[in-house]
């Protein structure tokens, strides 16, 4: 539904839909039986107690073991698609201070999925347990963070437009990144532990609005691998161990591909290294300087036109117009695009017919133009008319998420020039993956096509259970 990237996906409930295929996991998982693990064993002397078993697919995780003299409880099993184990206890010193309770283990989120990637053995363990009280956060306490910095940092360097265009409001914005994040730290086979979540916060926070317009990857807000080998089923790219999961655009689950060097053959993005993108499929750095030469190959970063280009023939990068006023042309034919997440958008004015020779400078005689000025969009609530090539050159979009719905009428392949604004749905009603031909689905929600080779479809939520 935005039109931003999103840093975690997660789910909501329960549905009944299957993708098929069977799913190869990294060798990671623990193993596991129908009843809970067993306490673990008592510490050393000032150390920490033996950790707890982990509980089974329906059971709950075994105690951690207590500490002697001063020592930590051990932490508790967790349990697999079960209840967490309790943490262990510790045990007074002579002359010093009780030991501390192990941490309680976290229950499998995805009811009879006991081979859930236990989070002791992700890689950022060692990271977690060097900082006890930092590792101890909880999740919607960096969920909290992170989503203010991001509604933060959106409002700040796109003067508000993307807060109205694509929640609303700022409350909306926090509430519904929040959820985001929260449903996405407990997708199995995942590491989006809560200290990396803060971190990437405070690191997003800090970012400059030109590098955020310009598409800079922060280091810190890169996930560590999923535990889904190449081919194995996915829901989220952090999934895989690769870190790429293609979804088709009709489906709800998809299939983990193998990462890819510079300048490898890609499918998606996902696949290429962290700043690359994958053009003309294959994986690139965007071209961040203005002048370059530049193609469908040779993409410019995000805050970049690429104008002239024709073919095979090189164009050249641009900065994008960020003036209101200023000369555009939509077309890249001469001019740069304008910044459309500053609300700006390219308005030409269709001329009347006349000899058929060119009057100006990117207009031919007989209604085609491209050149215009770059002018504020105006954003419409649901229900009120909406168009993107209005009658008089104008553009009418949508607020708070919804979409400018613009049905093809029966018998044409021409839509017509105005629409209307149309919200996005809930679970289980009807929507259609195209954006000009219905409704999409809320946060956390996908639509999933009825049938090959169609774009209508049901909000499916995005939940792991769905994709075996």
């Amino acid at each position: 539904m935005k039109n931003i990237s999103t840093y975690f996906y997660g789910s909501l409930a329960l549905v009944a839909v299957a993708c098929g295929g069977g799913t190869t996991r990294s060798n990671v998982d623990a193993p596991v039986d129908d009843n809970g693990g067993s306490g673990g064993g008592a510490g050393m002397s000032m150390t920490t107690g033996g950790r707890g078993g982990a509980g089974g697919s329906s059971q709950t995780g075994g105690a951690g073991g207590s500490s002697q003299t001063g020592g930590a409880g051990g932490r508790a099993g967790a349990g697999g698609g079960g209840m967490a184990g309790a943490g262990g206890v510790g045990m007074a010193g002579a002359g010093g201070m009780a030991g501390r309770g192990g941490s309680t283990g976290m229950g499998g989120m995805d009811a009879g999925a006991p081979d859930r990637q236990p989070m002791d053995m992700m890689p950022d363990r060692a990271a977690r347990e060097a900082s006890p009280e930092v590792s101890m956060m909880s999740a919607d306490t960096a969920c909290t963070a992170l989503a203010a910095s991001r509604c933060a940092k959106i409002k700040m360097c796109t003067t508000g437009f993307v807060i109205d265009r694509d929640y609303g409001s700022d409350a909306n914005c926090l509430a519904e990144l929040k959820a985001d994040c929260l449903r996405g730290a407990y997708y199995p086979w995942t590491d989006s532990p809560p200290t990396r979540t803060m971190a990437c916060a405070t690191a997003l926070a800090a970012q400059p609005c030109a590098d955020w317009f310009a598409g800079v990857v922060i280091p810190t807000c890169a996930t560590g691998p999923g535990g889904i080998e190449d081919g194995g089923i996915c829901l989220s790219s952090r999934q895989c161990v690769s870190g790429a999961c293609q979804i088709a655009a009709t489906a709800l689950c998809g299939s983990c591909l193998p990462k890819v060097a510079t300048a490898g053959a890609c499918m998606t993005t996902d696949q290429c290294p962290d700043g690359e993108v994958c053009a003309a499929n294959a994986c690139v750095k965007p071209l961040t300087t203005v002048g370059a030469a530049c193609g469908a190959a040779k993409p410019c970063a995000s805050d970049l036109s690429c104008v002239g280009a024709v073919g095979v023939v090189d164009g050249a990068c641009q900065k994008r117009l960020v003036t209101e006023g200023a000369d555009c042309d939509a077309s890249l034919a001469t001019k740069p695009a304008c910044e459309s997440r500053l609300g700006l958008f390219c308005k030409v004015v269709v001329p009347p017919s006349g000899d058929g020779g060119v009057t100006d400078a990117g207009m031919t005689d007989g209604g085609v133009i491209t050149v215009g000025k770059c002018t504020k969009l105006t954003l419409a609530a649901v229900g009120a008319v909406c168009g993107t090539t209005m009658p008089d050159g104008t553009s009418v979009g949508c607020s708070a998420g919804a979409r400018c719905v613009r049905p093809l009428p029966v018998g044409s392949n021409m839509r017509p020039l105005t629409g209307t604004c149309v919200a996005n749905v809930a679970a289980t009603v009807a929507c259609n993956t195209n954006g000009a031909s219905g409704a999409g689905c809320n946060l956390g929600l996908r639509c999933v096509a009825t049938a090959a080779g169609m774009t209508t479809g049901t909000c499916v939520a995005r939940v792991y259970s769905a994709c075996p």
